[in-house]
């Protein structure tokens, strides 16, 4: 599976028509994460941070940071966050990592 990431050009967020259709809410009220339908695809939008629109095939991301948006978080957001759902897409499961000692002291 190839998925090209390009960088769009850093832009505030503009309001949104309509709701998104899904989302991910924090805890401490608000969104970290927000779905929205968009006219190539899925625009999956971190408020405050960057807009991530997958293109209909989830071939091609594009990335539309908010000013001032530092390329490490860019990278965690897209690496952590974007792909893995683009993957899950092309029915690849993507799970983050722990380990356990068993039967160890620990």
């Amino acid at each position: 599976m190839n998925v090209s990431l390009a960088r769009g050009v850093a832009r505030l967020q503009v309001e949104m028509n309509r709701p998104p259709f899904h989302s991910w809410p924090q805890l401490a009220g608000g969104n970290w994460l927000e779905f929205h339908r968009a006219e190539t695809g899925i625009l999956l939008r971190f408020p405050g941070l960057a807009d991530f629109t997958v293109d209909a095939g989830a071939a091609a991301v594009t990335c539309d940071p908010v000013p001032d948006t530092d390329s490490a978080t860019l990278d965690h957001l897209y690496l952590n966050q974007v792909l893995p759902l683009v993957q899950s897409a092309h029915g690849f499961l993507s799970v983050h990592a722990s380990a356990a000692a068993v039967g160890a002291a620990v």
